[in-house]
């Protein structure tokens, strides 16, 4: 139904399957601005409570029953930071190794069998998860974690696959 021949688009399901993959590409960049909205809608309720209480409004004692950042903490960033992007790939090299043990993978897809696993084990939190967070209504929370872990994705994520590439090699 896709050609993949000669890659000239004749093939009788080629327009369904380009207006497809023309959706699939605009997937992230919907979920980028879903997180930065949900950033800027965080940002803007807790200006709203600083000035409320500075005023001595009684709306404060809500704080945010809507998903807000009630209960947002640095340890927490730290926590779920440190579960995702370093135990996470930890657990991920000893599953690959036992793997590895098990089942014996042919040799010219090894490596790169073995990359892919690891890789998907040290990446930060899906976009998409910002989505449902947004249709439950606790995109508060959800969006400081997620721009915690994109924020420090680059320095965890560089060592981490570098030592995957280094591993996967050895296999």
């Amino acid at each position: 139904m896709v050609d993949i021949n000669d890659r000239d688009n004749d093939a009788p399901l080629e327009s369904f399957y380009n207006g497809l993959y023309s959706i699939g590409q605009a997937a992230v960049p919907i979920n980028m601005i879903v997180l930065g909205a949900s950033l800027h809608n965080t940002y803007q309720k807790t200006k709203k409570e600083k000035a409320d209480w500075e005023s001595g409004s009684s709306i404060v004692s809500k704080r945010m029953s809507d998903g807000g950042s009630r209960g947002f903490t640095s340890c927490l960033a730290f926590g779920v930071v440190l579960g995702k992007m370093v135990i996470m790939p930890v657990l991920g090299v000893g599953c690959v190794i036992l793997l590895s043990l098990v089942y014996k993978i042919p040799g010219d897809i090894d490596a790169s069998f073995y990359l892919t696993l690891l890789i998907v084990t040290a990446t930060p939190t899906a976009n998409n998860v910002m989505t449902m967070a947004v249709q439950a209504g606790k995109d508060g929370i959800m969006a400081k974690l997620l721009f915690w872990q994109y924020f420090l994705a680059p320095v965890v994520l560089t060592v981490s696959v570098g030592g995957f590439v280094a591993l996967a090699s050895t296999y």
